[in-house]
């Protein structure tokens, strides 16, 4: 697996939605993961052994520069460190979504995570949730079919657990949705 390299230099996101992929040799992508207000890009630039993401962005951002002498702060240090290891644990979920949950348990935990995401950010608008994803971006980020990402996405909104319109999703009930996704 080969994926390209992000600029060496630390981004603190200030606006914007994006995603976090990975280019497989075969030309497809594996989404590791959602970039919100807040997120850091770069952790991980300039190590030898480090794969480095891609960074796309969803919607318009804007990126400040962390600058390296910010880094020798000990509580600096401290900071990133504890964005590593949140990181770390985003990862982890991201993995046990794509090897373990079922297509409904998959998209119903990516609706949650992004509506989460959002949440933490304070960026909900009359309780909806910005959700600038295309049908594609679930199934690279689930390893699904976008044919059965699209049968599956039909099948929820059947059930009424979200409703996706004009950039949002709209969540009735959340621990309902978070049942379905086995959260």
């Amino acid at each position: 697996m080969t994926c390209s390299r992000e600029s060496a230099a630390l981004s603190l996101v200030s606006k914007g939605i994006g995603l976090r992929y990975c280019l497989l040799e075969n030309g497809r992508r594996q989404i590791e993961g959602l970039i919100y207000p807040g997120d850091v890009l770069g952790l991980g630039a300039g190590l030898s052994f480090a794969r480095q993401s891609v960074a796309e962005a969803a919607t318009p951002m804007r990126l400040g520069h962390l600058d390296a002498e910010r880094m020798e702060d000990r509580r600096t240090r401290e900071d990133m460190m504890w964005l590593l290891a949140y990181e770390n644990d985003l990862l982890a979920q991201w993995l046990a979504t794509t090897g373990q949950r079922n297509a409904i348990e998959g998209i119903s935990w990516f609706v949650h995570h992004a509506y989460q995401r959002a949440l933490q950010a304070d960026l909900l608008t009359r309780g909806a949730a910005p959700f600038p994803f295309p049908q594609q971006v679930l199934a690279d980020a689930l390893g699904l079919s976008l044919v059965h990402t699209n049968k599956t996405l039909r099948r929820l909104r059947d059930r009424k657990l979200f409703r996706i319109e004009r950039g949002f999703v709209h969540i009735p009930s959340l621990p309902q949705l978070r049942a379905v996704a086995g959260l």
